[in-house]
């Protein structure tokens, strides 16, 4: 503990006691002064302000509930043993420290908060570590601070869904640290790089996945490969039927092939038509009957996204051309949904429904590529008459000027 000079001492005393008193005068005190007049904040001024601002000060759990003592004595008799002071816990005592009271069914359901962190992490490859006596692995305070503890819906807390990435990475990017359990360090990168991560940043997809949706939170384990479908299925469950009902199925219940050896694991992009090309040809030779496939799939989805982009682009040129194409707009939609459906049922690994599913994109396409068609012959139509109509009018004029001339130069 950092030793203070006795005049500083003498004026956290005095502090202390004003504050005792006038916490005593109210007869009552607000949520988060649960440490205000306590003896501990002579020395511990700048916890208690991190104290204040916690979901402990907050319940009014007081320094004296984690660390015992006596918060009315400025003494250092405060911390006596027999004053019941526990002081700081050791490192290797932190978990079973926090599950004291996180672990008691009566003690948390007051504050409705469940009681199973600890045997989770008892049973996650932090806490096994943990319990082989491993010191360096991720306790409680590691993820959740000290002091300023925050519950998880507070975007300020370190366990927050746009943080908690963050918050994995004090450890998993320390690439000394993670060489010890020979695992990489480079998942942050890989995240923060992924369609999931700016989901989740930009606010867009508020289910969009973080470190703990997919290894669970104080559970904390890596899927297996036959449990991956599995967990990518909680959002994506659609896929994963198809998946189950193709030509993967049994490479999959193996354990051999998962959502990864297509996807990839932390970074996962988004999906891209071309990614059919890359994906099978990891593993299946060129020519051969299951890259035709992939070719075939890819064709079709590549050429019905390209002539439905020209489509948006058309519709887009035809409006501002004074065109009224708020039918072919509601039509785009049903095209996107095509598209959307057939990039889904590709997992499927049959052409065939692919093609079914883009017959609605091709048919829209097909109904601007004939609106344009009409646009076109009718500007055609318009220009045609507009020039008959110059030509006409340049006659007129020639024939006015000569009659003008006439009159003026007369009879020859």
């Amino acid at each position: 503990m950092r030793r203070r000079s006795r005049p500083a001492i003498e004026r956290g005393k005095v502090v202390a006691a004003v504050s005792l008193a006038l916490a005593a005068l109210a007869g009552g005190r607000p949520p988060g002064a649960a440490a205000a007049g306590s003896s501990c904040e002579i020395c511990h001024s700048e916890i208690a302000v991190a104290y204040r601002g916690s979901a402990h000060a907050q319940a009014e759990i007081t320094c004296t509930d984690c660390h015992g003592g006596n918060p009315s004595d400025p003494e250092a008799s405060a911390m006596a043993s027999g004053a019941g002071f526990k002081g700081r816990p050791e490192r290797r005592r932190v978990p079973e420290f926090c599950g004291s009271c996180h672990s008691d069914r009566a003690e948390m359901a007051e504050y409705g908060l469940p009681t199973h962190q600890l045997d989770d992490y008892k049973q996650s490859l932090h806490g096994k570590a943990w319990q082989q006596g491993d010191t360096k692995v991720a306790v409680c305070t590691d993820c959740h601070g000290r002091h300023r503890i925050l519950g998880e819906k507070d975007p300020r807390s370190t366990v927050s869904r746009k943080r908690v990435a963050e918050t994995c990475a004090r450890c998993h990017s320390d690439a000394a640290l993670m060489s010890q359990y020979r695992l990489p360090a480079t998942a942050l990168q890989e995240y923060l790089a992924s369609v999931h991560a700016r989901a989740t940043e930009s606010g867009a997809r508020e289910a969009a996945p973080t470190c703990s949706t997919c290894h669970a939170g104080h559970a904390a384990l890596p899927p297996q490969e036959r449990d991956i479908p599995n967990v990518c299925s909680r959002c994506h469950g659609l896929v994963k039927d198809l998946a189950k009902a193709g030509p993967h199925r049994e490479a999959v219940a193996r354990g051999v092939m998962s959502c990864v050896s297509c996807h990839g694991y932390h970074g996962v992009a988004a999906a891209a038509d071309r990614q059919l090309l890359s994906s099978c040809g990891s593993c299946h030779q060129r020519f051969s009957a299951e890259a035709e496939i992939g070719d075939r799939l890819y064709a079709a989805l590549a050429t019905s996204a390209q002539r439905y982009q020209w489509a948006r682009e058309t519709v887009d040129w035809l409006e501002q051309n004074g065109v009224f194409v708020q039918d072919l707009r509601g039509r785009l939609a049903e095209a996107n949904m095509g598209l959307l459906q057939g990039r889904s049922d590709q997992h499927a690994l049959d052409p065939a429904v692919v093609e079914k599913d883009l017959v609605i994109t091709e048919s829209v396409v097909d109904a601007v590529w004939e609106e344009m068609r009409r646009f076109q012959t009718s500007a055609s139509v318009r220009r045609a008459g507009l020039g008959l109509y110059w030509c006409y009018t340049a006659v007129l004029l020639l024939l006015l000027h000569w009659q003008r001339r006439r009159s003026v130069e007369g009879p020859d």
